[in-house]
């Protein structure tokens, strides 16, 4: 019954349904609270889909729920403190609701199936405890968008099937855990709008199945290592941006022969843009592709990108795999703009969003025009 109306109330007639497997009733306009029954009504049930309405009210602990598969109570307004789960789960979607507290050390040691793990835009805070890890069945985590401090947990070296981390917009500090790539199988890696310092580590460069890494807005330090251009031979998606970044720019990043996004503005590097970024494969074209980065979860978890014009950040979800970025503005950087950019085909502004200006503001000789392209240089 999903996207069919059911409400504005719950409703009621749910309740003298009996031995119920499956229940969907997402996006079905109800606005109530969550009357006390259900939770008793879906005892038998493998997989629960609410999301998309306007429930409100507290969750119970589930651990009753021995049969539950899939529990989906995303996008309604489910507050207070995040409940237990019974051990079964596969799928736990419960973001963009406002729960809140610390996320308890006991939650993850009892989910030895789970697979997708998503509490996004919600309230969390606290620190993000080290039994995570022991989510060795988990392929996507996404705890985006929460109030989350403390340093991320050093604990991955057991958790082979993880595709996905999304750690972004919290207020998590310290450096990148050197275990974090012990994951062979890690492809998008989300940690911006934190308080990370220190250097991207060494440890990065086994991450070599790698397509996204975000680690724009943060107080990272040191230079750009060379050792992107040679490792993280599969990235599609490069953001930097806003960080302490400093020395010059590596050529070899235009060895990366998949990457469509390059994001390095608003650091402190230095030098000439090289000649070689005219060498990238992927930006010569405007292209489309299936399966951005999950494969076979692309639906599970949405891919997004912010892309920040002229102040403004815009979420690229889509379009990501559509558009191709080169911004490297607000850095030190010096003289023209290399002939061979002229090769790359950067998206016309009409053709990405009708409502977007993005100029790009270039002292040399080329003129680019409308496009994703962003160069100062001096």
């Amino acid at each position: 019954m999903d996207s069919c109306k059911q409400g504005p109330e719950f409703p009621a007639w749910l309740q003298s349904q009996i031995n119920i497997s499956e229940i969907d009733i997402s996006n079905a306009s109800i606005v109530d609270a969550m009357p006390n029954w259900f939770w008793s009504l879906i005892s038998t049930a493998e997989f629960v889909n609410i999301s998309g309405n306007q429930i409100s009210g507290h969750v119970p602990n589930l651990l009753h729920l021995n049969n539950l598969h899939e529990l989906d109570l995303s996008s309604n307004d489910f507050e207070g403190p995040l409940p237990y789960f019974p051990p079964g789960l596969l799928a736990l979607k419960l973001s963009n609701n406002s729960f809140s507290g610390t996320i308890s050390l006991a939650i993850f040691m009892n989910m030895p199936y789970l697979i997708e793990l998503s509490f996004s835009k919600n309230n969390l805070s606290g620190k993000i405890p080290s039994s995570i890890c022991q989510l060795q069945a988990l392929v996507a985590l996404d705890l985006s968008k929460n109030l989350l401090s403390g340093e991320l947990p050093n604990c991955w070296n057991d958790s082979s099937s993880i595709a996905v981390m999304d750690f972004s917009s919290n207020n998590i500090s310290g450096v990148i855990p050197e275990s974090i790539c012990s994951t062979a199988s890690l492809r998008s890696l989300h940690l911006s709008n934190n308080r990370l310092s220190g250097e991207l580590p060494l440890s990065l460069k086994d991450c070599t199945e790698l397509v996204l890494l975000d680690a724009g807005h943060n107080d990272l330090k040191g230079e750009i290592p060379t050792w992107i251009g040679e490792s993280l031979t599969r990235l599609e998606f490069l953001k930097l941006r806003s960080n302490m970044l400093a020395g010059h720019i590596p050529p070899n990043l235009s060895r990366l022969s998949a990457l469509q996004f390059l994001d390095l503005a608003d650091n402190e590097l230095l030098g000439t843009i090289p000649r070689s970024f005219g060498n990238f494969t992927a930006m010569k074209v405007i292209r489309k592709f299936p399966g951005l980065i999950m494969g076979a979860f692309e639906s599970a978890y949405k891919e997004q990108m912010p892309l920040t014009t002229k102040g403004n950040t815009l979420n690229y979800d889509k379009l990501l795999s559509l558009v191709n970025i080169l911004d490297l503005s607000d850095n030190n950087l010096f003289g023209g703009v290399p002939e061979e950019l002229t090769k790359i085909k950067f998206v016309p502004q009409k053709d990405a969003s009708g409502s977007l200006s993005y100029i790009a503001r270039i002292k040399g000789q080329v003129q680019m025009g409308p496009s994703f392209f962003c160069v100062h240089t001096q």
